[in-house]
């Protein structure tokens, strides 16, 4: 019985985890700033948002997450650096400039965290320096609260 309700504990919280297109799938061809989608966290629980970016395919430019927060969802400002989360390769985080630091400049991926403090958040990218561009997907990840 131990093994089932366990086992069972397991299957749900892999459940409760929302994985959704952050709202850029596409190619980028100018120096520009796509708006992502809205990301609504009214049904999370999560401590920290996981944003990965991915650049599909790159001829050239620069591409810098801009991440944003709203408490009504429709005025964004800018997230602050001390609610933002960047793994560095020797597992260190980084406390300042996080974004620049998942700036996406060759085919690859990258994630940036954030705890977030308002109910909605949007992930943007600013891209510099494209002449034929590249193509960028954003996801987004959170707990979801159980719903009874």
């Amino acid at each position: 019985e131990f093994r089932r309700v366990l086992f069972r504990s397991y299957q749900d919280a892999l459940f409760h985890i929302s994985a959704k297109n952050a709202g850029i799938y596409q190619p980028i061809t100018t120096s520009t700033t796509t708006l992502g989608s809205v990301i609504d966290l009214d049904n999370s629980i999560s401590g920290v948002v996981l944003f990965n970016l991915e650049c599909l395919a790159r001829t050239d430019g620069s591409y810098l997450p801009l991440l944003e927060q709203s408490r009504d969802g429709t005025t964004f400002t800018p997230v602050d650096d001390n609610y933002l989360r960047f793994k560095n390769a020797d597992g260190s985080y980084t406390t300042t400039g996080q974004e620049v630091l998942a700036t996406l400049n060759a085919v690859g991926s990258k994630q940036l965290g954030c705890a977030p403090q308002t109910r909605y958040l949007r992930l943007s990218i600013v891209s510099t320096g494209v002449t034929n561009g590249a193509t960028i997907v954003t996801t987004v990840a959170f707990e979801k609260r159980i719903k009874q």
